[in-house]
This record gives C-alpha cells, structure tokens and sequence, in this order.
C-alpha cells in the first residue's frame, strides 16, 4: 500500500522520506513489510501520503510505544 501510494504522488524514495520526517531506508522497510512504523510515524505517513481513507489501517499496524512515541525516548520513563 505505502509503495502504491508514493509512486501515485511520483515520489521517489527521498522524497517520501523527507516529507514523513525519517530517512529513505525506514520507507524502505515499511514498504516491504520488514518494519512497522511507529505511531509517531505513522501519523506522519497519513499525514504526508494522505491516506485518510486507509488511515484505520496504517494505525492498526503502528507499534505503540516504540521509537519517537516510545515513553522511554531519552534514556528515561515519560508519560
């Protein structure tokens, strides 16, 4: 779904990257299944791709609690 969506926009690889906030190789991951996103970034991918359609479905496969939205994000325990 992610790679459909970028090449719909004509993005190249960099682009998509630089518009959610992550590098190239994250967009990589995620297209190809390898990673999940987290929900920091997926929000950022609704957002930039314009997914509000599929939306439920980019949340559903966001790790909660990992990486940006992670409570443990600089060495210790937020919330």
């Amino acid at each position: 779904m992610l790679a459909a969506a970028r090449k719909a926009h004509g993005w190249s690889l960099r682009e998509a990257a630089r518009r959610v906030g992550c590098t190239a190789g994250s967009i990589v991951h995620w297209e190809a299944g390898r990673r999940a996103p987290s929900a920091h970034y997926a929000g950022q991918i609704i957002d930039a791709y314009d997914l509000a359609d599929e939306a439920q479905r980019v949340w559903a496969e966001a790790v909660p609690d990992a990486g940006m939205s992670s409570p443990w994000r600089g060495g210790r325990w937020r919330r």
